[in-house]
């Protein structure tokens, strides 16, 4: 991963900005805008779909870390496979990555933000429970395929839907509210297995909570297919 991270930043090295930033830019005198200066400026409509956004991520952030930590123990303590054979379905949950990554694309452009977050906060939660109920390893490659598409969207939607002056500092907080998920998800996680040895309990919470994206929609989020960003800045 440094090897990794010298590279990106060489190539890095040769990209341009964008005319936007540079106008943006330009319009405060090129000064920097601190973290303090950005939040000052963020309307109450940037506020919102920080909100949106940050749930959004943060729900993902909790159950994927929980699918991903403890699928292994699943398979392997509960069930009874033996390591290569979750390393084999692993292998193929990892190769849905990008071929889900590829359909969220073409999905995103041909039919909209909002339906790919609905099919995939949907599709998670089929293949959460259905692997808690019948303990059937494609529902756990399912996992990764569906997860996939709500990552796809947040990627996407948090790059368009912000202003340019505030953009960088918007995701940086909707990232940072996302990192939590990080530290509740294994202490959940701890405590499901202890209510549920069998961890079919376990799975199907997991996938209620990828319900959570779905009740954002209640917020009424702008649908940003086919429009410009400055249809965006004035429609949301």
């Amino acid at each position: 991963m440094f090897f990794f991270m010298v590279l990106l930043l060489i190539l890095l090295s040769f990209m341009k900005e964008s005319r936007r930033w540079k106008d943006v830019a330009e319009s405060r005198g090129n000064k920097r805008l601190g973290v303090i200066a950005a939040l000052k400026k963020l309307r109450r409509q940037d506020a919102k779909y920080i909100v949106v956004a940050t749930v959004v991520y943060l729900a993902w952030t909790i159950a994927f870390k929980m699918a991903t930590t403890f699928g292994g123990i699943y398979f392997v303590n509960v069930l009874n496979y033996s390591d290569s054979q979750f390393n084999a379905i692993l292998t193929i949950a990892g190769l849905l990555l990008p071929v889900s990554a590829i359909i969220s694309g073409v999905l995103l452009d041909k039919v909209g933000r909002t339906f790919v977050l609905i099919v995939g906060s949907v599709g998670s939660l089929a293949c959460f429970a259905a692997l808690g109920l019948t303990a059937i390893p494609v529902f756990y490659q399912g996992i990764y395929f569906f997860m996939a598409m709500v990552l796809a969207w947040i990627y996407v939607y948090l790059a368009e839907i912000f202003t340019t002056e505030v953009r960088a500092t918007s995701i940086g907080v909707c990232v940072t509210g996302a990192r939590l998920g990080y530290v509740v998800g294994p202490l959940l996680a701890s405590l499901l297995t202890s209510r549920f040895p069998s961890m079919r309990g376990f799975w199907i919470i997991c996938g209620a909570l990828m319900l959570v994206p779905l009740l954002t929609l209640l917020a009424k989020p702008l649908e940003t297919r086919g429009k410009t960003l400055e249809d965006i800045e004035v429609q949301r």
